[in-house]
């Protein structure tokens, strides 16, 4: 079976997330669109976990466990509350952290709120599966590059 078989025989749904994988890739070719994918997505994530808890922590006035990353606005262990001016990095570096796999434990969903916890463990699932998918495709494109010779390889061949 070739590809293009195996694409037609699929559900729609599963073609339509092998569409867009491909288009991020742009069909295995682009190493830039593929980091720009990453980071775009890092960033979207950083901002719904800033947001969120802003919501909760300045608008709603809750002050224990505000928003769906615990320890994003408040420190648990002493209830200090983190600088506003500190918050938005510590939301970029949560979805970095969430979006390489890394998981250092300092933050995570809260656990707190059902509601709240329910959507802070979808939100971070859904962006740990898209840092598979995306990191893969960029080790997937670096061994094409030296396995096909790299940018010299071009160079290379006019020489000979």
């Amino acid at each position: 079976m070739n590809w293009e078989e195996w694409y037609q025989q699929q559900h729609r749904l599963v073609r339509l997330a092998v569409r867009q994988f491909w288009q991020i890739s742009d069909y295995g070719l682009s190493t830039q669109k593929i980091i720009t994918t990453f980071f775009k997505w890092t960033l979207i994530f950083g901002i719904i976990y800033y947001m969120w808890g802003a919501v909760d922590f300045y608008l709603l006035e809750v002050k224990d466990y505000p928003g769906i990353v615990s320890e994003l606005f408040v420190l648990s262990d002493t209830q200090e509350v983190v600088s506003p001016l500190l918050v938005p990095f510590r939301a970029l570096y949560f979805s970095v952290v969430t979006m390489t796999t890394l998981g250092f434990g300092d933050m995570y969903a809260n656990a707190h709120s059902f509601f709240r916890g329910l959507f802070g463990s979808v939100l971070l699932v859904l962006q740990v599966f898209l840092g598979y998918v995306l990191l893969g495709a960029l080790v997937t494109r670096f061994a094409v590059l030296f396995t096909a010779g790299g940018p010299a390889a071009k160079f290379t061949d006019e020489k000979t």
